[in-house]
C-alpha cells in the first residue's frame, strides 16, 4: 500500500487497531500471493529458494496469552574489536536506548518514534518502525526516512519504497521461503545490519519486522525488538538462534506450538536487505546537518537533497565518498526543467555514437535543425530560456533517432524515467558528474552544454545562484533550475567549480509534502540552504 492509501486510510486503521495489537507487527499480504521476484544469490552454498509465501486471509483476534516468561538473556558482548565508526559497532550500541523492560516504558518508545500519532502509536506494532529506527539511527539507511511509509510494511506492495531504502548498488537483497526454524543459519549466517521481514506464512498469525543488532563470537544472533510477554509487549534484545542449540532463540519460540498463544511467524521464510559495507552508507557532517535542517523544517515543504564533492578521473560517482549532506536522495521524484541537461547529453552522444567528429559538431548545431530553428538555438532556448517547446522538439528528435531507454541505462540510469521526468538526486549528480568528467560526451561536447548551463538570466541569483555574491571571480556554477506550479515544485541542481580544489555538487529540490508551504517561502529557504553550503564549503579550502 502507498503512503497515499495509508494516510487514506488512517482512520479505518485506527478502527482495526484492536486486531492489529493482537495478531503483531505486519499486516497480511495481498490475497493473491507475491510475485517471485529477482534475488542475490549467496556465495556461500546457500541457495535463495524463491517460492510464493502462502497467502493469509483477513486476521482474527487472538486469545489472551498463556503466562509465560521469556528465557531469552542477553550474552556478554563480542571479545572481537570491530572498527568504532563500523555498523558492527554501531548498532549494539545505539539499540540500548530503545530497550525497554516494561510495557508503559515501550509504549514511550513507540511515541517517541513518531511513526503514526500518539494515538494510534503501541509497542506491539512498531517493529518495522523500530527497526528501520536502528538502521537510520547508526547511518546505515538515510537518516531522514519517514517511519510511518514502513509501518505496516508489505514488500511486495511497497517494493519502490524499499528500492530508494535499500538501493542495490548498496545493499544485497535475499529470498527465502524455508521456515526460519528450519533454516541452516550455520551456512548462511546473519549479520549485524541486516533487516528481515518474517513471512506469517501458513501456519503464522502475524508479520514481524527486525534488524539484527548484534552476533557473537559463537555466531549467536541477537536482535532488539518488540515482543509478547506476560508482563505485556516490551523491547529487549533478544536472542533469534544459536547454531549449537536449535531450540533456543525467537525463530524457535515463534514456530513452535507450546508459544502459540504468544503469536507464531516465519513459517514463510523471511526477505532480508543487507548492507554491502560494514561502515555507514550515509555519512555528513552533522554541524552542516543540523544548519541546514534548521532552514528546513522552518520552510516546510517535503525536501530531496545532495550536496558532495565530485570525485576526480574516473571514481565511481555514486559512491558515498564526498558526501556532505544527503537527504532522500535516492528517492525518484520529478525533476521538472533539470530534465533538459540529460537530453542535450542524449543529443550530443547520438551524434558522437553515429561518427560525427567533435569540429564538425560546432558547425553541425549552428547550420542544421528541425522547426525552423537550429540546433544551438533549440539547446540554447531549453537549456537557457528553460523553453518546453524547445525541448519537446528535442526529445522528439531522440526517440525517432537513438534508443533513449538504452543509453540511460548505459549511464547507468536503468531505473531513471526521462519521459516521466523522473529522477532521484543520485541519478542527477551523477549524470552531472559524468558529464563535467567527458565521460558521457566528448570535452568539446561537454563545454558546449556547461557554456549554455553557465549562460547568465535574471533569476540565475536565486535558488542555489543566491551564493553567486559570494564565490571568488575563478569559480564558476553551471547549474539547471526546474520548476512547477501545479504540482508545486522548486528545483535547482549544480556543479560548483573550485579551481583551488574539488569541485562541488549541490542538489536542493523541495515539494508541497506533508507539511504545507509556498513557492516564495520555498525558494527563499533554497536560497538560504545555498549559503550554509556556501559558507561550510568555504571553510574547507
Amino acid at each position: 500500500m502507498t503512503k497515499k492509501l495509508k494516510q487514506r486510510y488512517g482512520v479505518f486503521w485506527g478502527m482495526l487497531l484492536g486486531m492489529v495489537l493482537l495478531v503483531g507487527c505486519g499486516r497480511s499480504p495481498a490475497l493473491d500471493s507475491p510475485r517471485p521476484r529477482e534475488t542475490t544469490t549467496p556465495s556461500s552454498v546457500v541457495t535463495a529458494t524463491i517460492m510464493a509465501a502462502t497467502p493469509i486471509l483477513s486476521p482474527s483476534p487472538t486469545p489472551s496469552p498463556t503466562p509465560i516468561t521469556p528465557t531469552f538473556t542477553a550474552l556478554p558482548p563480542s571479545k572481537t574489536p570491530f572498527p568504532p565508526n563500523s555498523i558492527q559497532a554501531s548498532i549494539p550500541q545505539i539499540s540500548i536506548k530503545y530497550i525497554a523492560s516494561t510495557e508503559d516504558e515501550a509504549m514511550e518508545v513507540a511515541r517517541g518514534l513518531n511513526f503514526v500519532g500518539r494515538k494510534y502509536e503501541d509497542p506491539s506494532n512498531m517493529c518495522g518502525p523500530l527497526a528501520f529506527a536502528l538502521l537510520r539511527d547508526a547511518g546505515v539507511i538515510d537518516k531522514y526516512i519517514n517511519l510511518h511509509d514502513v509501518w505496516l510494511l508489505n514488500p511486495e506492495g511497497d517494493q519502490q519504497l524499499l528500492e530508494d531504502i535499500f538501493p542495490r548498488d548498496k545493499f544485497e537483497w535475499f529470498s527465502f521461503r524455508e521456515q526460519i526454524n528450519k533454516f541452516d543459519f550455520e551456512a548462511f549466517p546473519l549479520k549485524t545490519g541486516d533487516l528481515l521481514f518474517l513471512y506469517a506464512g501458513h501456519s503464522g498469525s502475524f508479520q514481524h519486522v527486525l534488524t539484527v543488532t548484534r552476533v557473537d563470537e559463537e555466531g549467536r544472533a541477537y536482535s532488539v525488538t518488540n515482543v509478547n510477554t506476560v508482563e505485556g509487549y516490551i523491547i529487549e534484545e533478544n536472542l533469534l538462534y544459536d547454531p549449537a542449540e536449535p531450540s533456543a532463540g525467537l525463530f524457535y519460540r515463534w514456530t513452535n506450538r507450546s508459544f502459540l498463544m504468544l503469536g507464531r511467524t516465519g513459517f514463510g521464510g523471511f526477505d532480508l536487505w543487507r548492507p554491502k559495507s560494514e561502515f555507514p552508507q550515509y555519512p555528513g557532517d552533522l554541524t552542516l546537518a543540523e544548519e541546514i535542517d534548521r532552514v528546513i523544517n522552518f520552510a516546510g515543504g517535503e525536501w530531496h537533497v545532495l550536496v558532495k564533492s565530485i570525485p576526480e578521473g574516473t571514481e565511481a560517482s555514486l559512491s558515498s565518498d564526498g558526501i556532505l549532506y544527503t537527504r532522500l536522495a535516492n528517492s525518484k521524484i520529478h525533476v521538472a526543467s533539470a530534465v533538459k541537461v540529460p537530453i542535450a547529453m542524449l543529443l550530443f552522444s547520438m551524434w558522437e555514437d553515429q561518427g560525427m567528429a567533435e569540429e564538425e559538431i560546432v558547425n553541425y548545431i549552428q547550420t542544421n535543425g528541425p522547426e525552423g530553428r537550429t540546433y544551438d538555438q533549440l539547446l540554447r532556448a531549453m537549456l537557457v530560456k528553460s523553453e518546453e517547446t524547445a525541448a519537446q522538439v528535442l526529445y522528439a528528435y531522440l526517440q525517432q533517432n537513438m534508443d533513449v531507454d538504452a543509453k540511460l541505462t548505459a549511464w547507468g540510469m536503468e531505473d531513471a524515467s526521462l519521459y516521466y521526468r523522473k529522477f532521484s538526486l543520485n541519478n542527477i549528480a551523477h549524470l552531472f558528474e559524468i558529464l563535467y568528467r567527458g565521460e558521457a560526451v566528448s570535452f568539446t561536447s561537454r563545454d558546449i552544454i556547461l557554456a549554455y548551463m553557465a549562460e547568465y538570466t535574471s533569476n540565475d541569483d536565486l535558488r542555489i545562484g543566491a551564493i553567486n555574491g559570494s564565490l571568488p571571480d575563478d569559480y564558476q556554477i553551471y547549474n539547471k533550475r526546474g520548476s512547477l506550479k501545479d504540482p508545486l515544485i522548486v528545483g535547482d541542481a549544480a556543479i560548483v567549480e573550485n579551481p583551488h580544489g574539488p569541485d562541488y555538487l549541490i542538489a536542493l529540490f523541495t515539494f508541497q509534502g506533508d507539511n504545507p508551504s509556498t513557492y516564495e517561502k520555498l525558494e527563499a529557504a533554497m536560497g538560504d540552504v545555498a549559503q550554509i553550503i556556501w559558507k561550510y564549503i568555504s571553510t574547507l579550502e
